[in-house]
């Protein structure tokens, strides 16, 4: 490398009063841009203005108005909501496929809470990807609970009567919920999609 002009301008060390600090190019001079808090981002002001420090929460507000278009100020500060999520409920009382729609994207993790439509004290919270679930229900009116990966729903009421749900597809504005039954029994639930 050849050097065409001699070097005349320098930074001096006083600019820089703490470890982390930076600098970028002023307007006229080299300026201090002050260290960040942690988890920060640099994010370029675009045009002739120096970069800014963001948290992590700038990044996921422009994915999510790329995905939306909406931006929800109020949650600014929480990751997930600017992520994206869904939160809807949904009820079933007999075996065959249910497609849930108006997610508003593909989701890669759906939480449920389920219980008897009527109320009681059965219930059961499971997690689903379309291949990989899991669920922990209390059943048969609160005498026995049990973990399994087999269903991501089930509700076991006494006298063998039961209904049990999984995720067998998931698309882009929602997923597919297979039922199988025996007896008679219905299922109230909530779901809580994440991106």
């Amino acid at each position: 490398m050849q050097l065409i002009a001699p070097v005349t301008d320098y930074i001096p060390a006083s600019m820089l009063t703490t470890v982390g600090d930076m600098v970028v190019r002023g307007a006229v001079a080299p300026e201090r841009l002050a260290k960040a808090v942690d988890s920060s981002n640099l994010i370029s002001g675009g045009g002739p203005s120096n970069p800014t420090w963001s948290l992590y929460t700038h990044v996921l507000n422009q994915y999510y108005k790329s995905r939306e278009g909406v931006q929800f100020p109020a949650f600014s500060a929480l990751a997930l909501r600017d992520g994206g999520f869904h939160i809807g409920d949904d009820w079933r009382d007999s075996p065959g496929d249910q497609v849930i729609t108006g997610v508003g994207f593909e989701t890669s993790l759906v939480i449920f809470l389920a219980m008897a439509t009527g109320g009681g004290i059965d219930f059961s919270i499971g997690f689903d990807t379309g291949t990989i679930r899991c669920l922990y229900a209390q059943r048969q009116l609160g005498a026995t609970a049990t973990m399994t990966d087999n269903h991501s729903i089930s509700l076991e009421i006494a006298g063998g009567n039961w209904i049990r749900g999984l995720i067998t597809a998931v698309g882009a504005d929602g997923f597919t919920i297979t039922w199988t039954e025996n007896g008679v029994a219905d299922v109230t639930f909530y779901y809580i999609c994440l991106p």
